[in-house]
């Protein structure tokens, strides 16, 4: 009976082997106990009627058997800890609060049909101003240098940086990116100095690269003894 018993112990022993820490480990130990046990047993027993006993030999050593076979079908504890240790796949856990916003990144866009206020300059022969600040700056110049974006010389032509002037025709609404474009187009016809012609309107650069459109609002004898300009920058 304490054989018996002991043949009972380690298949439980297998048992809960399979749901170890070390399954492997443990259902092997299992299977040579059972093994030993049933050969002892078979050893003990040869020669001896059938019984009991018998057949407690048999099933400890069938019992191994299978045993065997289950630890050889379990991976072993490398590969386990390879496994679970080397994998390359990385998980974002995502916020699962209904109330939390969701991350969207956006880009301004620009808004349409905004118009810059109009800036008045009036110019007296030989003056320059400097139109990319909120206040026109006036300077002493016959062509524009350094920060100066529109001149008139003492002659009454207007001359501005860059290349020159583009002639403008459309609506206001669409100055700005009209006038972008044609700056830029190397097909533009450009008009490298303008007689002062109240009423007409070009686009422009100015010093800082921005986009400018000028209109004359006034001329030299015209009425006024200065040039008179509303000038926008984008």
């Amino acid at each position: 009976m304490v054989l018996a018993a002991t043949g009972l112990l380690a298949d439980a022993a297998a048992v809960a082997g399979l749901f170890a820490e070390s399954p492997r480990a443990l259902v092997l130990i299992a299977a040579v106990l059972a093994l030993v046990l049933g050969g002892w047993l078979g050893v003990r027993l040869w020669g001896r009627p059938f019984g009991f006993t018998a057949v407690l030999t048999l099933f400890s050593v069938l019992a191994g058997i299978v045993l065997i076979a289950v630890a050889a079908a379990l991976p072993a504890e490398d590969a386990v800890a390879e496994d679970s240790g080397g994998g390359t796949t990385t998980k974002q856990n995502r916020t699962t609060d209904p109330d939390a916003p969701e991350s969207v990144t956006t880009t301004k866009p620009p808004t349409a049909g905004h118009q810059p206020k109009a800036l008045e300059v009036k110019l007296d022969y030989g003056v320059g101003a400097d139109v990319d600040g909120a206040k026109p700056t006036l300077t002493r110049t016959q062509r524009p240098t350094g920060d100066i974006d529109i001149s008139m010389t003492d002659i009454g032509l207007i001359y501005t940086t860059g290349d020159g002037f583009v002639a403008y025709n459309g609506k206001l609404s669409d100055a700005e990116s009209t006038c972008a474009n044609a700056l830029t187009d190397e097909v533009t016809k450009w008009e490298r100095e303008l007689l002062a012609v109240p009423g007409t309107r070009y686009c422009f650069a100015t010093s800082q690269g921005r986009t400018g459109l000028l209109e004359i609002t006034g001329a030299p004898g015209a009425g006024g003894a200065q040039l008179e300009l509303a000038i926008r920058v984008w």
